[in-house]
């Protein structure tokens, strides 16, 4: 550059100055964008991971479509100088020292393709189905199941269930009411209507024999207000007994016994207990989960610290009794198909027209409001969950 030049340019107002330059950065930036329409989108950028000691560093590598024979990525130091030159400089991966000191939050390189982007799941883990739930089976020698069940829930077939899978023979039945069942391959199958009984019966079961399979699965069912209280009816009528009164007798015999029944006794002896050592809930949160499954709910194991430590619960609908048969042979592999028992009016063909009167009798919004207020509040959460009130 000449003397002149150099002083004509120092001479130059700085707004010509400020001009030009504007016009010369604005070049370069024409340049940079064709640059990289021509020649960086040729190229593909792939995200290589290596992990050191638990650090996930990234390194982002250049793969010319025709100069690598064998196709496969090669680290760069700084990207844009293998972009300028056109070269791959190799790169040694950083030691585990130096991923702990330049440890840091990664940024996707602005030269990577948005489809090729990392994808981070932040949502909460999705929660176990009852599906998923299913582990644990029940047919291993030593394994124990005790049916504690409301009376008049379908305890009887229920049990029965049990006792012939098993091939049980040997019943003994304890003064509390508790009935214990030997079966094939040293396993038991107990039964009884109170909570306590049963988790009674488990403790020194397993005080008793503790070399045996300490596996135990407790069963229990909830049933409709509806049908629930003609069963109990019939039940303190002696069954086909009660055919000794009339059809209008007995209808108004029932409105008697809907008035005076103890309810919170009858229903508080076993439910209440089970899921409060089970963490079941209320009664309303495990019929939505049994509309979910189609009429079962697993629950447990319990704690360390309850009577039944260990053991799970099935719980079960009795108005969805044509599918317990699947319910069941999730956990009971080896149990034959449910049946259910034998109808009263099967048993008392007598009680035919009796037992038509009870099953259409509808309770009173007085009648059910009595029951309500008597049975207190897990009555009332039983109500609740079946719509009853």
């Amino acid at each position: 550059m000449t003397t002149d030049t150099i002083t004509k340019a120092r001479s130059m107002p700085w707004t010509e100055i400020w001009k030009y330059g504007k016009k010369a950065i604005l070049l370069l930036l024409v340049i940079d964008v064709v640059y990289r329409i021509l020649y960086i989108n040729k190229h593909e950028v792939k995200n290589s991971y290596v992990t050191t000691n638990h650090y996930n560093t990234h390194h982002y590598t250049i793969v010319p479509p025709s100069d690598n024979d064998n196709n496969e990525p090669q680290p760069v130091t700084e990207m844009m100088s293998a972009v300028m030159d056109g070269s791959i400089q190799e790169q040694q991966q950083p030691s585990a020292e130096q991923n702990l000191q330049n440890f840091h939050i990664p940024q996707v390189s602005p030269f990577i393709d948005s489809q090729q982007q990392l994808n981070v799941d932040f949502s909460p883990p999705k929660q176990q189905s009852e599906e998923e739930k299913v582990q644990t089976t029940y047919s291993d020698p030593g394994t124990l199941i005790a049916v504690i069940n409301t009376a008049k829930m379908a305890t009887g077939s229920l049990t029965r269930t049990f006792l012939k899978a098993w091939n049980c023979k040997d019943q003994m039945k304890q003064p509390d009411g508790l009935h214990i069942n030997k079966c094939t391959d040293d396993r038991t199958v107990m039964q009884t209507h109170r909570y306590n009984t049963g988790a009674k019966g488990i403790v020194e079961y397993r005080k008793e024999y503790p070399d045996k399979s300490q596996k135990c699965l407790v069963t229990s069912a909830i049933r409709s207000p509806q049908t629930w209280f003609q069963s109990q009816y019939l039940q303190r009528k002696d069954g086909c007994k009660a055919a000794s009164m009339t059809v209008d007798e007995m209808f108004h015999d029932y409105k008697q016994f809907i008035s005076t029944f103890n309810i919170e006794g009858a229903f508080h002896s076993c439910l209440p207990s089970l899921m409060r050592e089970f963490n079941g809930g209320t009664l309303v949160e495990q019929m939505k989960i049994m509309d979910e499954t189609g009429g079962y709910s697993i629950l447990g194991p319990a704690p360390s610290t309850s009577a039944l430590a260990g053991c799970e619960l099935l719980f079960l609908r009795v108005e969805d009794g044509k599918k317990w048969d699947e319910f069941i042979h999730k956990l009971v592999p080896d149990n034959p198909n449910y049946k259910n028992g034998i109808s009263r009016k099967t048993q008392c063909p007598e009680l035919k027209d009796h037992i038509q009167m009870l099953e259409s009798y509808e309770m009173t919004d007085e009648e059910k409001k009595s029951l309500y207020q008597r049975g207190g509040k897990h009555v009332q959460d039983w109500f609740n969950a079946y719509n009853f009130l």
